[in-house]
């Protein structure tokens, strides 16, 4: 993890954007420079993936995520056609809908329901997977209060319902990956037993979604929406005319494929669905926890964009929301500035892998001159670093290309040192708000340098707002960079500003000081005055010591030394405003 405790240091004391690391077994270059990193996703096959460090992914069999070379041309051939601009119109309406079931759940019936909530990430979570599994599988997924009490309904032949299924497979999603399966089902441990039929039970429901689609497939019938599912079965190639499930045409290891043969066999086919499901959700997941702390720890940021989404939306309810008019809009002003920024400081992945085959020694422009990469040679893109390379990113307290100006004294640390990167350690939003009066064309407007190989849509340039500052390329890769960059990224983008937005609408989110003083307490002390900024900046402080040393990653990295808990309570009662003015930023 060092990659992530260190950050841009290491290459500052280097003083060099790229460093080898020289061993006996392997070397390992780590590399936070954008010009390298444009390079090496541009020559993909010089700088290939090594699908070693993948295969805890194929649970179900070979996936886009797992695979390299020809087999994974395929594999994104197939699996790409689903994620388009037509299908994010369902992506949104899913996303409104979970949003306002997750504030039900967290505030009540009228919204009134001030608590503290201890599981906003495990929550973020749920909300992800249900919003995955509606947009993607066709099935609709309820929380607690929807249920209105009754248990869940468990269908005949199974002993869990579809939603526990899922979600216990994903939340013991290690042990999945460390244990084989056989020794799931004979330890003797409960959680192990609990993981081996979570996952059985996932498997029957995978199989019969799979068969069912199959069936749809071979009466030429379709599903509105997207479909992902669907999407696999028609793209590998089968017909009403194919064998029953369960016996495929053969495949060769290498796609040459003869005629007969699939493009993917069944067992890819449910491998690719699992990795929708996971990757898509946990990502999505990551981002609403991390923006809504990042927000209660920012409360000025907050009103800004609380003020951004009021102009937006006035005072339609959500039903009458539209993606065509408002989505765009949400990417272009505070909603989408704050996302990313919590993906500039807390990328999906803090590093990802590449490699330079055997043998084969690979030159990059590095800084004005030639390097070498020996061949074997293992590659870490650090995007921690990357996101935090001063010779890329303007310091808000210093003007640069952006307009607002630096959040308040009353929300900085008393300790904060922003050292010799500025304030790129700091969450600042405004960064990303562009002052038209100091726009450059290479920063606020770039141009499309997407590789003119890649099949993966536009590039993350051309993901951000129109109207937010464009890093240089490659200088910001939350999603990864070229052909290999992530598929479900807008999806993941448009549920994120979606549930922002209905979060933040009619509420304010603020940390929880209960470990510091009781509700009554609070309610005691002067609003604005010392005590409360007192109880607030010990939250505070504790929030930012977990996201620097609490953080750890499996799949995907998380808090998980501690919990930040939060507070949603209406705008205009919030308890700690400290800066212009109190109630609600009109």
């Amino acid at each position: 993890m060092f990659q992530w405790t260190e950050r841009y240091d290491t290459y500052r004391r280097l003083n060099s954007d790229i460093f080898l690391l020289v061993a006996p077994a392997k070397n390992h270059l780590y590399v936070a420079s954008p010009e390298v990193i444009s390079q090496m996703v541009v020559r993909r096959n010089d700088f290939p993936k090594p699908t070693y460090l993948y295969k805890s992914l194929d649970l179900y069999g070979k996936n886009v995520v797992s695979t390299e070379g020809s087999i994974w041309r395929h594999h994104r051939k197939i699996t790409s056609p689903p994620f388009t601009e037509k299908n994010n119109h369902m992506v949104w309406a899913e996303s409104l809908h979970q949003a306002q079931s997750m504030l039900v759940h967290w505030t009540g019936p009228d919204g009134n329901g001030e608590q503290t909530i201890t599981t906003i990430a495990q929550d973020a979570m749920t909300l992800s997977l249900y919003v995955i599994s509606r947009a993607g599988f066709g099935v609709r997924l309820e929380w607690p209060h929807e249920r209105k009490g009754s248990s869940e309904e468990v269908p005949p032949g199974h002993t869990m319902s579809y939603r526990e299924a899922l979600g216990s497979t994903l939340e013991n999603l290690l042990w999945c990956v460390l244990l084989p399966r056989w020794a799931l089902d004979n330890s003797p441990f409960a959680v192990h037993k609990f993981t081996s039929r979570a996952l059985k039970e996932w498997d029957k429901y995978m199989n019969e979604m799979y068969t069912a689609k199959r069936n749809e497939v071979a009466k030429g019938e379709t599903t509105e929406g997207m479909d992902l599912l669907g999407a696999l079965v028609r793209g590998a190639g089968y017909t009403e005319d194919d064998s029953e499930p369960g016996t495929n045409p053969s495949v060769d290891a290498e796609k040459g494929l003869s005629p007969g043969a699939r493009m993917l066999s069944e067992e890819e086919i449910m491998g690719n669905a699992f990795i929708f499901i996971l990757a898509g959700h946990e990502t999505t997941a990551n981002s609403i926890h991390y923006s809504l702390l990042y927000l209660a720890m920012h409360p000025e940021s907050q009103r800004r964009l609380q003020r951004d989404i009021d102009e937006i939306f006035g005072d339609r309810p959500v039903s009458e929301w539209d993606y065509e008019r408002d989505c765009p809009k949400l990417f272009s002003n505070m909603v989408g500035a704050v996302m990313n920024e919590q993906l500039r400081l807390i990328p999906p992945a803090i590093g990802i892998p590449k490699s330079t085959p055997p043998g084969q020694p690979q030159s990059l422009n590095f800084d004005g001159r030639k390097v070498v990469v020996p061949g074997g040679t293992a590659i870490t893109i650090n995007t921690a670093a990357t996101h935090r390379n001063p010779k890329y990113w303007p310091s808000v307290e210093t003007g640069s290309t952006t307009s607002a100006s630096a959040a308040t004294s009353s929300e900085r640390p008393t300790s904060a040192d922003d050292g010799p990167t500025g304030d790129l350690e700091e969450f600042r939003p405004e960064r990303w708000i562009v002052d038209p009066s100091k726009t450059s064309s290479s920063h606020s407007a770039a141009e499309d340098t997407s590789d003119p190989d890649d099949d993966s849509g536009p590039s993350n340039e051309r993901l951000m707002g129109s109207q937010l500052y464009r890093p240089p390329r490659s200088a910001y890769v939350p999603f990864s960079e070229g052909a290999r960059s992530c598929l479900g990224r807008r999806f993941a983008q448009v549920e994120v500003v979606a549930v922002l937005a209905v979060l933040l609408r009619e509420h304010s989110v603020e940390l929880a000081v209960d470990a510091w003083a009781s509700e009554a307490e609070v309610e005691a002390m002067p609003q604005g005055g010392a005590e409360r900024r007192r109880v607030w900046g010990a939250a505070q402080q504790r929030a930012r010591w977990l996201l620097q040393n609490g953080m750890l990653t499996m799949i995907t990295i998380q808090m998980r030394k501690g919990k930040v808990p939060l507070r949603f309570v209406r705008r205009g009662k919030e308890r700690f405003v400290f800066g212009e003015g109190e109630g609600k930023s009109g």
